[in-house]
């Protein structure tokens, strides 16, 4: 059995300890995000419910004087106006734009991945995190959450616990020059190659 994560295989296990395991991540067409201009711009991609965590999010976003910042929140959901009225609590509502759901395949969703500077993810779990591939991929910084499924995607400087550390990181990547994480072991061709080594076992 393949799963896309350690901490998937490591759930299935509580329940099920029959069989070999092996962790396959998920992986992503290397040609279909790709970085444009970068602008200054952060992006957060989610289904707008409560443990996607984009509340926290804007909670670490009030306060800081975004300048000629904004903010791109893609994506739809039962939450979407809790966290509009959030939004506009926090006098947000003119940096922060909701886009609503975008077809991931259209060329909207490619420029604005493609402008974006920062990615942030604040899941509180996750089986895998697609997303977080294609924001590298578009060469996007990531800043994302401190669970164990993130941990198997990004370095220990791209996670944060916390609206207050979030809150810092923004700031200190705002003030400095944003390079780009390269992106690891992720892309579709080579992730054939290894479950054809499963299947062929």
């Amino acid at each position: 059995m393949t799963t896309p994560s350690q901490f998937l295989q490591n759930e299935i296990k509580k329940h099920n300890i029959q069989g070999k395991f092996e962790v396959i991540p998920n992986g992503i067409d290397k040609n279909k995000f790709k970085p444009m201009k970068k602008e200054k711009r952060i992006l957060v991609v989610a289904r707008l419910f409560p443990n996607k965590g984009v509340q926290d999010i804007l909670d670490a976003l009030k306060g800081i004087d975004l300048k000629d910042w904004k903010v791109d929140i893609v994506g739809d959901g039962p939450y979407r106006q809790f966290l509009e009225n959030k939004a506009k609590e926090h006098s947000l509502e003119d940096k922060v734009v909701f886009h609503g759901w975008i077809d991931n395949n259209s060329s909207k969703m490619k420029q604005l991945y493609g402008h974006a500077s920062i990615f942030i993810s604040a899941s509180y779990f996750e089986s895998f995190g697609i997303t977080i591939l294609e924001a590298l991929s578009a060469g996007c910084y990531p800043l994302i959450s401190d669970i164990s499924t993130h941990r198997e995607l990004v370095g220990l400087d791209n996670l944060f616990q916390g609206k207050d550390e979030l809150r810092q990181k923004i700031v200190k990547l705002m003030k400095s020059k944003i390079k780009s994480v390269r992106l690891f072991d992720f892309y579709l061709e080579d992730l054939i190659k290894q479950y054809n080594k499963v299947m062929l076992k």
